[in-house]
């Protein structure tokens, strides 16, 4: 699980072609995190 916190700058984010999944770039912390939706249970 990935914690974001608000005031983000510096970040380049791209999202999937099917809209699942987004990618996000942390250029200062010099990490990706990819975000997917959680499945309906």
């Amino acid at each position: 699980m990935v914690k974001l916190t608000g005031g983000c700058k510096n970040v380049a984010v791209a999202v999937s072609a099917d809209a699942k999944k987004i990618y996000f770039c942390d250029l200062p912390g010099s990490k990706f995190h990819i975000l997917e939706k959680k499945a309906d249970k």
